[in-house]
This record gives structure tokens, sequence and C-alpha cells, in this order.
């Protein structure tokens, strides 16, 4: 079962199954509602049209016995779609789940309607797994006509006392090394791409960054590459924290991950 797989809790998760099968349409791939369930039983369901009017013609509906994260998985999809809520603080445990071990980009949507931006915003770090998702970004925003807003989250590095002591003065004299050094990275890594690309380096935390750009975003994308013990941790925290907080669907692409270019 390949194509897009969005997971349903139940038939009113909408806003996730709207932004899946408007991005299995976008790129022509067959669509996939699964609901995994704990009965021994695997059931194929037959679809109104007049229930879910926005699904697109091709979409199939599954219940499927078995744990939900890795049953999802199992069904290797290009893009997996999840359902994101807007009274839970973290995203749930089988989200974390997903994010952590797909291999594949997996899409958290909000349970909100927002009107199109016209912006994905992708965080990068420098790397591999920010090439991974700097490239995934830029082809999402060709497919959906859309700007690149490359985002670049950085703290100042002091190099003397009176950088320790005037920090301003410190942030002042190394933008401009930053905004250089970014700059060239993206135009080396994306070659003449066929979007209007924004190059945004700005002083502080990731998650504040980010959250600074989510009100104009339809998609925040984030690189993800395996890492273990505190790494892993910090890692995995800046997936789930903005997944719970953003107002716009958020990508999270595993580097090497098996669709380089999946829709979204």
């Amino acid at each position: 079962m390949a194509g897009v797989i969005v997971g349903v809790r139940k038939a009113t998760d909408n806003a996730a199954v709207r932004w899946a099968s408007a991005a299995a349409a976008i790129a022509g791939l067959p669509l996939h509602l699964v609901q995994v369930w704990d009965q021994p039983v695997d059931l194929s369901v037959d679809l109104d049209p007049d229930s879910l009017p926005d699904l697109i013609a091709n979409a199939t509906a599954w219940a499927i016995q078995g744990d939900v994260a890795a049953t999802l998985l199992a069904r290797r999809p290009e893009l997996l779609v999840l359902g994101g809520r807007e009274d839970r603080r973290r995203p749930s445990r089988i989200t974390r789940a997903c994010l952590r071990h797909s291999t594949c980009a997996v899409v958290v949507v909000p349970d909100r309607v927002r009107r199109p931006t016209g912006r994905v915003v992708v965080a990068v770090r420098f790397g591999d797994a920010s090439r991974t998702a700097l490239r995934w970004a830029a082809a999402e925003a060709d497919r959906r006509r859309a700007g690149l807003v490359v985002v670049h989250a950085w703290q100042v590095q002091p190099g003397s006392a009176v950088d320790v002591v005037q920090p301003d003065r410190a942030i002042s004299l190394q933008r401009g090394a930053v905004n250089a050094r970014l700059r060239s990275w993206v135009q080396k890594t994306l070659g003449n791409v066929h979007v209007d690309v924004d190059i945004e380096a700005v002083h502080g935390s990731p998650l504040d960054a980010l959250l600074q750009f989510a009100p104009d975003a339809d998609l925040i994308v984030l690189g993800r590459r395996p890492h273990s013990g505190v790494s892993r941790m910090l890692h995995d925290v800046l997936g789930n924290d903005l997944t719970s907080l953003a107002p716009c669907p958020v990508a999270v692409i595993p580097h090497l991950t098996t669709t380089a270019s999946t829709p979204a």
C-alpha cells in the first residue's frame, strides 16, 4: 500500500483527510484512509462521496488490526499524514512514534481550517539532514506555486570578553557572516530553482524563530536524522513542540528518506 496514507481516529478527522487528499491530488498518488483497531480482522471500506466530498476519486479506506504506529509505517507510504489536536500540549504517543521511526515524510495537520498563504517555511541548520529538508521543501513549494522561506536560527559565538559583556555588539558583528554563509549554502544546495526564495537568519532558539513564521505559513518543514541519547532527545523536542504549537501543518523529513521529493 503505497501513495499517501492518512491515519484516522474517527470520521470527523476532516482537516487531516482534506490535507492528505489535496496532497495526493497534486502528486497524482492514491490516497488511503487507514484506521487501526484492536480486532483481529482487516476490512476494506466503501467510501461515501457525499460524506467526504473533498476526497479524490481513487481514495480507499481500510480498518487494520495492530499497533497503530507500527501498522501505519508498515504500509510503506510515500507520505504519512496525521491529525493533530489543539487541546494537546504535546503530540500523542502515536505521533511521536511515527515522527521518530518513519522513513518517509510525516505531516502533522492541526484540527483547524486556515486559508492558504502561499508560503512554505523550512528550518535549516546546515548538514545533510537540512539539505534533504530544503530540497523537499523547494519541490513542495514548486508544486504549490508557493514561495519558499529558509529559516536558520543561530546563537552568538563570543570571541572575546567584550562579546560576553556586550552581546548586542557581538550579534551585530556576526549577523553579516551568518547571512552570507546561509545564502551561499542555500544557493549551493538548490542551484537554480523555479521558486522565489527568501533567506532568514534569526538570532534565537529554533522553536521561537519558527513560531514567528508559522502564522503566515502553509507548511513548516523540518529535517530529521538518526540520533541517540541526549542528542535524540534534543532533536525530538523541536519536532514535538512545533507540531503541538504551530497553527499550520508541520512536515518532518528524515534524512535518507525513501522519497526525497515526497508530495505534501
